[in-house]
């Protein structure tokens, strides 16, 4: 893999792995997240077309509404999966997902070609993510494991949105843009939920989550342009390993043994990844 792509991905597994540790910690409040997707997407969004540089190709726009929508679900089912579980179950569950959707998506749509080496590194990093959650996935668990991967299929899918998107529309207008849309998206429910009067109680978190996802997702955009998308995605999953130290550290939650083993695994794959 390209260096300048494995480095953006490294930073933007790092705030990926923080953003999930404030929604976490907020239990996946969607008002949280929906003011941290509204106020970076009019912010950006406004620059956007202030300064031109938004374009107006109507390939480009096709995929930044369809990534607005696909994220606007994707979002939704993270902000429920939190509300219910823990971010060492969860979140492995959900890349991991990730992983697989994207990489079978460009296999077949953009017939990347993929080495050996690559195929070998690929499934590792997949393992390993579902390593991580060793015997918790049972009884009660199933329905969150169920949503967690459900939630992970439409972030593989919004990933292979977003790398064709990328090539029509620079990747801050298009980030900002997707993210108005996915806020559209979830309004209705928010509005029917909550009150707009109490936003003062959620804005500061809000922001942070906002800026969070939008300087991450950036980093990606740009890591699409000097690599492939069926070893970027895996090269993401290292935020498992960042994401599970954050909630040992800050939430409490325990270090179990199938977590070591499964970053171990992760970080093999990611090490086969980086030296194709």
């Amino acid at each position: 893999m390209n260096s300048t792509a494995f480095s953006l991905i490294l930073v933007s597994a790092a705030i990926h792995a923080g953003w999930n540790l404030l929604l976490r910690k907020h239990t996946g409040n969607l008002f949280v997240l929906w003011v941290g997707l509204l106020i970076p997407g009019i912010l950006v969004s406004s620059w956007s077309i202030a300064s031109g540089e938004i374009s107006f190709q109507s390939e480009g726009l096709e995929c930044l509404l369809a990534s607005g929508v696909v994220h606007a679900l994707y979002f939704y089912l993270l902000s429920v999966c939190y509300s219910k579980g823990e971010i060492s179950l969860v979140y492995p569950i959900t890349r991991g997902s990730a992983v697989g959707a994207a990489c079978i998506g460009a296999w077949f749509l953009f017939e990347e070609n993929i080495t050996t080496l690559g195929y070998f590194g690929i499934a590792l990093v997949v393992l390993g993510v579902f390593a991580i959650q060793g015997t918790k996935a049972s009884g009660s668990d199933l329905k969150l494991v169920f949503l967690s991967m459900l939630a992970g299929a439409f972030s593989g899918l919004y990933s292979i949105i977003d790398k064709v998107g990328s090539e029509y529309i620079s990747p801050i207008p298009y980030n900002g843009g997707f993210f108005l849309v996915s806020a559209l998206c979830l309004s209705p429910v928010v509005l029917r939920r909550y009150k707009l009067s109490e936003i003062s109680d959620v804005f500061i978190p809000g922001l942070q989550i906002g800026l969070g996802v939008i300087s991450c997702y950036i980093l990606v955009l740009y890591a699409y342009s000097f690599g492939e998308l069926s070893y970027i995605v895996p090269t993401r999953e290292i935020s498992v390993l960042f994401g599970a130290i954050l909630g040992w550290k800050f939430l409490g939650e325990n270090i179990s043994r199938a977590k070591v083993i499964g970053i171990a695994i992760i970080l093999s794959g990611i090490a086969l990844i980086k030296f194709t």
